[in-house]
């Protein structure tokens, strides 16, 4: 077994880094300040060990290319001994998987205002040939804490690929509970993958459960088999579940795109601009989230994470 590599140094270039916000195998994230400027920021530090260094720059350069107010844009990149650095917006607020896990199901009405944001991010990405690839509640941040008037931040484009338009793909990769039927069918897919996951995103943001009740995940989601019996969808309103129907949809040709989905007639309440509905659409338990997610790790026809 190789040995973990040491620390990263105090300071990265101009950047001192102070917290360790979390470690996964394959990264640190750091706050860190800049010096001069006296800001702080974000330092994702990937462990060369775990990484592969083509991924990293397809990532770096697809960060940097991406100018959005509702993505996490690449600042900075260092190599140095041990780790590839990436120096990034800091959002304070977290990731939506730890604020779900802490606290239960979210507001609808924050729901709404997250999605509508995640809906312009991944429209403007798949208008510039972009999939993300990885759509989840722990790649999607808040700036801040304020969960009345969310400002909901897209990241971690390591799945993410440039395409043409009608381009379709045929690799594995994502988070296999989020990912969509396609992609366990092995069939070519295209930028809709991007929708179905936003859809079991939003599924988990308004219950705080996994749409996919059984271990037997695999098959749920080829079939698309998932309900609103649980009560925790009591007092979810009727067009919430509508956009759910129309994001986790089986067929990808009726599946709606980012564009579409701006325009249900759920974000009318808080968006009035967006003023032209579509039609609604019926499907026939649900589960905790650490149980789904448990059952989802002995899951293994997805390719390895990148780092």
């Amino acid at each position: 077994m190789t040995a973990p590599p040491p620390p990263p140094p105090e300071f990265i270039g101009p950047y001192r880094l102070y917290t360790k916000i979390f470690e996964t195998e394959h990264a640190i994230v750091y706050e860190s300040y800049h010096e001069q400027k006296c800001c702080k920021l974000a330092i994702k530090c990937i462990k060369k060990a775990k990484a592969n260094p083509q991924a990293i720059e397809d990532e770096v350069n697809i960060m940097r290319s991406l100018q959005h107010q509702n993505i996490i844009q690449a600042m900075d990149v260092f190599d140095i001994e041990f780790y590839y650095c990436v120096v990034m917006p800091l959002a304070t607020g977290g990731d939506l998987f730890e604020i779900v896990y802490q606290n239960g199901k979210m507001k609808e009405q924050t729901v709404c205002k997250i999605m509508y944001s995640m809906l312009q991010a991944i429209d403007y990405c798949h208008s510039i040939g972009i999939m993300h690839r990885d759509i989840k509640p722990e790649n999607i941040f808040l700036q801040n804490g304020d969960l009345e008037n969310p400002l909901a931040l897209l990241a971690d484009f390591g799945f993410a690929k440039r395409f043409n338009p009608g381009q379709l793909l045929n690799d594995s990769v994502g988070t296999p509970i989020y990912a969509a039927p396609e992609i366990y069918l092995h069939k070519p897919y295209g930028e809709k993958i991007d929708l179905w996951s936003l859809g079991v995103t939003m599924y988990v943001l308004l219950t705080a459960e996994s749409p996919f009740p059984s271990g037997d995940c695999h098959r749920e989601i080829i079939e698309a088999r998932y309900d609103f019996n649980s009560e925790a969808f009591d007092d979810v309103s009727d067009e919430a579940k509508d956009l759910i129907r129309w994001l986790m949809e089986k067929d990808p040709d009726r599946r709606l795109s980012a564009q579409e989905a701006l325009n249900h007639i759920w974000f009318q309440s808080y968006f009035p601009d967006r003023n032209k509905p579509i039609v609604s659409r019926q499907v026939a338990g649900a589960i905790s989230l650490e149980q789904a997610f448990d059952e989802a790790e002995d899951f293994d026809g997805f390719e390895d994470e990148v780092y």
